[in-house]
């Protein structure tokens, strides 16, 4: 009923514009120049009209409508498609006389595909630019629905269908049709980049890569504005294509536009505009620039080398010492490494902490060309835990331990096994040492006259006296504080009071006297003449191997017993106190 229909149809442009082609090509055909009746209206213009608007929403809801159809009627709704939906729901209330619900479902999905197309369309030259950059880099991953989108110029649309749109190129679409003007530019940028991209994901396996590679350059330059700004332009934009250059070699389609998701939203959150940052990039790409960078590769790789052949050097010959004597104040008079540079002569090379923090430091430099070498992870694992275990022997020699002191510790680079079970021992001796040291200090008056050193000292000259050595005048000087007058009759009464009341100073009576006679010999036994009494010569440190079979622990248990105990020397310093005359106050 062409009178019921009109009322819709007249809301449709389609239907308007073939009425008029309709009519158009009626008058024509007959060269009609008057009025034409209802009748004619109705049966030449309406009806032909009517049935074509039909059958081509028929075609399109079965999706069997041709491209170029679409091309031809809807191409003016390709960035408004909800126009197209409005008008289609015109058609077909005056065609089916239904209400809208009734034909949703398929109305829905049609218009995603029309959708779609449309996008394809638009995404045509976005996606001959994705290939390209696949090609450039060598990507090896499927990029089936861009090569289809991308194949549609070519495309015969007197033949093919609305229903080649699949729910995958649906799904494809939906990424691409968002694609806005940064999003091409990324993909230009990347063109541009090859060179430059593909060339660092060679040199830098992997993010964290990034940071030693731009710390070296830094140290390879001068400190101007000029080439401080250029480090940072070429690590800013190898973190912002980060995702793109260190996944190179697992690319696909899917793949590919997640990456080019994630890098245009870096560069939306930062504060440079997105034009800056990509011209950036392009600048970076420069033939001089990647010139510059192998160069600073090439010292990269010199440094590699030299330090490469350093550590397997280490590793192989390398013996951490920890020394300690009475000079020693500060981890780095603790801490040496000596490594036998060529074991046919016996030639040694020796590195202060210092030194050691330098290959350290080269070490960390040349991570990207070490590759997970063990020899590398190991050292530096090492490293750490034995300056850890220096401090530890360090403070027990501080505080007057005297298992600290005239020692050295060897561990090899080769096989060391026991350095956290020795860190764990020395944190608990350390504290225990200091509880020892806090309780004998309640409980012996007068070995709060010295220091923790000063303590040590004395031990270690009553040790001396043990083996036939002279009581050097530091210790005399400390002896004072006691008693200023003190005597071969003071020392003699308080070794004897040892003697009978300690195991640890178990020497025979001869050794005693031959050292009172000694002293008596020089002439008078007052202090001054001790005075002139000159130090002997120290022995060197005893050299104790550290290794599976042998730990700090077990050292420290088998300890050298001759070091006077703290309660004993605490005895001696009462009876020097004591010896004829007042106590001192």
């Amino acid at each position: 009923n062409m009178l019921e229909s009109l009322p819709d149809l007249l809301k449709s442009q389609f239907f308007l514009s073939q009425f008029k082609q309709q009519l158009s090509t009626h008058l024509e055909e007959t060269n009609l120049n008057k009025d034409i009746g209802l009748s004619t209206i109705h049966s030449r213009i309406f009806v032909p009209t009517f049935d074509y608007v039909s059958k081509t929403i028929s075609d399109l809801f079965s999706h069997n409508i041709l491209i170029s159809t679409i091309n031809k009627h809807f191409a003016r709704y390709m960035n408004c498609t909800e126009l197209m939906r409005a008008e289609i729901i015109h058609i077909i209330t005056a065609i089916e006389r239904t209400s809208e619900t009734s034909y949703r479902p398929i109305l829905d999905e049609t218009m995603r595909k029309v959708d779609c197309y449309f996008s394809l369309q638009k995404s045509q030259n976005i996606a001959v630019r994705v290939l390209e950059v696949r090609d450039s880099y060598g990507f090896t991953g499927e990029f089936t629905n861009t090569e289809f989108i991308s194949s549609l110029e070519k495309l015969d649309c007197d033949t093919a269908q609305l229903k080649l749109v699949t729910p995958e190129l649906l799904k494809a679409t939906d990424s691409l049709k968002n694609f806005n003007p940064t999003h091409v530019n990324i993909i230009l940028t990347l063109l541009k980049c090859v060179n430059l991209f593909t060339w660092t994901a060679e040199v830098l396996k992997k993010p964290s890569d990034l940071d030693d590679f731009t710390d070296l350059a830094f140290n390879c330059v001068d400190n101007t504005a000029v080439q401080i700004n250029r480090i940072t332009c070429f690590k800013t934009v190898c973190t912002i294509f980060s995702p793109f250059i260190f996944q190179l070699q697992h690319i696909d389609e899917v793949k590919f536009l997640q990456i080019l998701q994630e890098v245009y939203d870096t560069i939306d959150n930062r504060d440079e505009s997105a034009d800056y940052l990509l011209k950036m990039s392009q600048d970076c790409a420069r033939e001089s620039e990647i010139a510059f960078w192998k160069e600073i590769q090439l010292s990269h790789t010199s440094i590699g080398g030299k330090t490469i052949s350093q550590l397997k050097q280490i590793m192989q010959y390398g013996k951490f010492m920890l020394t300690t004597t009475m000079d020693t104040h500060i981890v780095e008079d603790v801490l040496k490494l000596c490594v036998t540079s060529n074991p046919l002569v016996n030639t040694e090379s020796v590195y202060n902490l210092d030194e050691l923090r330098d290959i350290q430091s080269n070490i960390v430099l040349i991570t990207p060309l070490m590759h997970e070498d063990k020899d590398s992870s190991k050292f530096l694992a090492h490293l750490q835990d034995i300056i850890t275990l220096a401090n530890l022997v360090l403070q027990l020699h501080c505080s007057g331990n005297a298992f600290f002191m005239d020692r050295t510790l060897e561990y090899t680079c080769q096989n060391v096994v026991s350095l956290k079970e020795d860190i764990h021992f020395l944190k608990t001796l350390s504290q225990e040492w200091i509880e020892e040291i806090l309780q004998a200090r309640k409980d012996n008056y007068y070995l709060n006259y010295y220091t923790n050193s000063q303590i040590l000292t004395i031990r270690i000259a009553l040790r001396n006296i043990y083996r036939h050595k002279d009581l050097n005048r530091d210790t005399i000087h400390l002896l004072t504080l006691i008693r200023t007058d003190v005597s071969q009759v003071d020392i003699e009464g308080a070794l004897g009071t040892l003697r009978r009341s300690s195991d640890s100073f178990n020497s025979p009576t001869e050794s005693i006297n031959s050292f009172l006679d000694y002293a008596g010999d020089v002439g008078s036994s007052t202090f001054s003449n001790y005075s002139l009494m000159g130090s002997s010569e120290e022995s060197p440190p005893s050299i104790q191997l550290v290794d599976q079979n042998t730990s700090i622990k077990y050292l420290y248990a088998n300890k050298d017993p001759s070091v006077i105990p703290l309660e004993d020397l605490g005895l001696f310093l009462y009876k020097i106190n004591s010896c004829n005359g007042p106590l001192v106050d």
